[in-house]
């Protein structure tokens, strides 16, 4: 199986474009939650040292 190298610009474009978007939250440093001005989608920035770098599913349920 290959992954589809624009996986991630498709759904990007998708929740910009109204789309619903998936159930899971990235949480990054302070300054890093947008690309060119863009809020990046399902993307949180934190100064929580705890939080960064993890990825909250089903509703924080699950945390990686």
């Amino acid at each position: 199986m290959i992954s589809d190298p624009l996986a991630v610009n498709k759904y990007f474009e998708a929740v910009s474009n109204g789309a619903a978007p998936l159930d899971f939250t990235l949480y990054v440093p302070e300054g890093s939650g947008s690309l060119e001005n863009v809020k990046i989608p399902n993307v949180q920035e934190t100064d929580d040292p705890a939080k960064i770098f993890t990825a909250h599913f089903n509703s924080g349920q699950e945390i990686w």
